[in-house]
């Protein structure tokens, strides 16, 4: 999701308990009040998750989720036109549901990610959606395999390589 605010990461992390699902979750070091107006990342790899989530979080949630404190380029993965895709996500390919989000920051709080979490785990639209995604995932593992389409057409690339 990105690198967020205190505030933001304390409202996700009560919205993923109260949601009662599973969840992995990779927290980065919060933007300071200055880094978030100036739009920059954070610096520290590893944040102490103790001390930046609600007292007692990760003792409540251990069964269900998984925290990841280490590094991952998440931020340069979903960065790049990250509005654009959920658009796409959400309208068109129809794999995600749509947060709603404070018009002046952005913000999305734990009431809302709860919502969303219980919609998408406990809904006809939330089943519409995983059906999909199941689907998608069958289609991709055909594709790739021995005679689908991407196996297919990576052999005619590297023909194209191969005479060029």
């Amino acid at each position: 999701m990105g690198v967020f605010s205190s505030r933001q990461l304390k409202e996700t992390a009560i919205g993923l308990e109260n949601s009662g699902v599973r969840f992995l979750w990779v927290v980065h070091a919060p933007l300071t009040d200055s880094q978030t107006q100036a739009g920059k990342s954070s610096t520290l790899n590893e944040p102490c998750l103790e001390l930046l989530l609600p007292e007692g979080f990760l003792e409540r949630t251990k069964d269900r989720g998984f925290l990841v404190n280490s590094w991952a380029p998440q931020v340069e993965i979903l960065n790049h036109e990250q509005r654009m895709n959920r658009i796409f996500m959400v309208e068109e390919m129809k794999v995600a549901l749509a947060f709603r989000e404070a018009e002046d920051d952005q913000f999305v709080n734990a009431a809302e990610l709860e919502e969303r979490v219980i919609e998408l785990m406990n809904s006809k639209k939330g089943e519409a959606v995983r059906e999909r995604v199941l689907k998608l995932r069958e289609d991709a593992v055909v594709a790739k395999s021995d005679g689908g389409s991407s196996c297919i057409a990576m052999a005619k690339l590297v023909e194209c390589f191969k005479k060029g």
